[in-house]
């Protein structure tokens, strides 16, 4: 099985850990910088685009790694992200 991707491991860890979700609306740049993500898994974020955010890993069409199957949504910020296995 192919490992995550970074950006999905982060999105999914603020959507199941309330104290990391704390963090990132207290510090949204320091929380991402702590979790290593890169400058463009960053700005992705910051964005708030959700389909380009999806297409970085692969959950809808686009560049990307193999698409993932959707079992739940939720928001951050203004973000809908669909969490898949």
């Amino acid at each position: 099985m192919a490992e995550e991707p970074k950006l999905y491991q982060f999105l999914r860890e603020l959507a199941e850990n309330p104290d990391m979700l704390a963090k990132f609306e207290t510090d949204a740049y320091k929380t991402m910088t702590d979790y290593g993500l890169n400058a463009e898994e960053k700005d992705l974020v910051l964005s708030g685009d959700e389909e380009r955010i999806m297409q970085a890993f692969g959950a809808i069409p686009g560049p990307g790694p193999a698409p993932v199957r959707y079992i739940r949504v939720v928001r951050i910020r203004n973000i809908r992200i669909r969490f898949g296995v």
